[in-house]
């Protein structure tokens, strides 16, 4: 806001030096060849008086922090310097009236209402001023024709500047609403880089020619991005290639792939703008799953251990019944009679076999 303001008065101050020494021109050469050497030393000193206000505000110029005095200086001292002019061409008679009126509406240029206002009092109190001070110099008293010329020129004096106030209090409101509306604008860019730079997913946008529009620095760690935007994603090297073909294609439709890089697992998820977005194409993001990945991974393996205990308890549910059975026909060998000893024996040899078949079986597994 300060370099605004100086900016603002220097550039008041430029046009003001210029529209001031074409007036003094105008003075030197139609009023100087005419005036006594008494008068001519006098429009020298207004105008050494006009350089000095210019230069003290020039210098002002650098160290203002509050725009509101400064400009009342200038256009006071504007106001001074075109009573004496009036004051030395003819008073009510001077062509340089008008200066008065045009120093009203460059202040309601600056949109402030009380500085028009204030500056619109000052000139008509400046015609004044100097129409009296000629007549007294000249040793004439204004006629009644004259004092109701006086009397329409401040009024419309202060017409011009009750106009220009209210241009002035419209031009306060958009001014205000502007700068709200442009605050406002940098307050969604803090919060936008904010955001974007907090992300740990990868966001993209891309524009139609598939260059990058806008990231986050989230990407470009994934993708090892050494540039920033305006670059095109075919020349990353790191780029998804299942992903670079679908964005090449002219189908419009959600895409979803996962992408292993650098023994992480991304999520990679492609959509669309609206038609209404020219420079926005479509935003991708990348999800790091490598977390969920291994989770399931490790609870595969926890299940997979789980199945494993199961089968035992029921492989030795199962083992424990046939070498029961063999037992028993052992200690039974060793009592029985020899013609029922081979009805035992084939008892052995088929429980062996089904314990076979279940070992078969486990190895299998």
């Amino acid at each position: 806001m300060f370099h605004e303001s100086r900016s603002r008065l220097l550039q008041l101050l430029l046009w003001r030096g210029v529209a001031s020494v074409l007036i003094l021109l105008v003075v030197d050469w139609f009023y100087l060849p005419i005036l006594d050497s008494q008068w001519q030393r006098y429009l020298i000193y207004i105008s050494l008086v006009f350089v000095t206000l210019s230069s003290l505000q020039g210098v002002l110029c650098r160290y203002v922090q509050r725009m509101s005095p400064h400009l009342f200086f200038q256009f006071s001292s504007d106001l001074l310097l075109v009573a004496l002019l009036v004051f030395m061409t003819g008073g009510n008679d001077s062509p340089f009236i008008l200066l008065f009126g045009l120093v009203i509406v460059a202040a309601g240029t600056q949109g402030r209402v009380i500085l028009v206002l204030g500056i619109s009092v000052l000139a008509c109190g400046a015609y004044v001023s100097a129409t009296y001070a000629f007549a007294w110099y000249q040793r004439e008293i204004l006629s009644g024709d004259l004092t109701l010329k006086l009397l329409l020129q401040t009024s419309v004096f202060l017409l011009v500047g009750g106009v220009m106030a209210r241009i002035a209090a419209r031009h306060a409101r958009l001014s205000d609403e502007n700068q709200s509306a442009f605050q406002k604008h940098r307050d969604l860019q803090r919060l936008h880089t904010r955001l974007m730079g907090s992300m740990q997913e990868g966001m993209l946008v891309l524009d139609r020619s598939l260059n990058i529009r806008d990231h986050n620095p989230a990407v470009g760690h994934m993708l090892q991005m050494t540039k920033g935007t305006d670059v095109n994603v075919r020349a990353l090297p790191f780029f998804p290639e299942r992903l670079l073909l679908f964005l090449q294609q002219s189908e419009k439709s959600r895409f979803r792939i996962e992408w292993q890089q650098d023994e992480s697992t991304y999520l990679v998820t492609v959509d669309f703008f609206s038609e209404e977005q020219p420079d926005a194409y479509c935003w991708i993001t990348f999800v790091d799953i490598s977390e969920l990945r291994y989770l399931e991974k490790k609870l595969a393996e926890q299940e997979r251990l789980a199945a494993m205990g199961r089968l035992s308890a029921m492989l030795a549910h199962e083992l424990r019944n046939p070498m029961q059975t063999i037992a028993q026909a052992v200690e039974l060998l060793t009592v029985v009679p020899a013609e029922k000893q081979e009805n035992i024996q084939s008892i052995v040899s088929e429980e062996v076999a089904r314990l076979n078949g279940l070992v078969t079986d486990m190895l299998d597994y």
